[in-house]
């Protein structure tokens, strides 16, 4: 019953930076979505010339996102 009735904080995900891998070819999600979720989440977008999964077919450019990502909030933490 706690959970359904405990006070809620507000949710991490809201806080620090947030990144964005836009697959441009992608068939399952359209990227016209994947751009307008990616805009409402203030999201920092890097587009890549991949299909749905871009982490395995442009593994080395999706890396260097998580990379710039880790780098740049390495000094964030939830609540800042």
């Amino acid at each position: 019953m706690a959970c359904l009735t405990g006070v809620t904080v507000p949710p991490a995900w809201r806080t620090p930076p947030s990144w964005f891998v836009l697959s441009r070819q992608d068939r399952t999600i359209a990227p016209e979505a994947q751009r307008f979720m990616a805009d409402r989440m203030g999201a920092t977008t890097v587009e890549v010339d991949g299909s749905h999964v871009a982490l395995i077919s442009r593994a080395p450019e999706v890396a260097g996102v998580l990379e710039q990502a880790a780098s740049a909030t390495s000094a964030v933490t939830p609540g800042q």
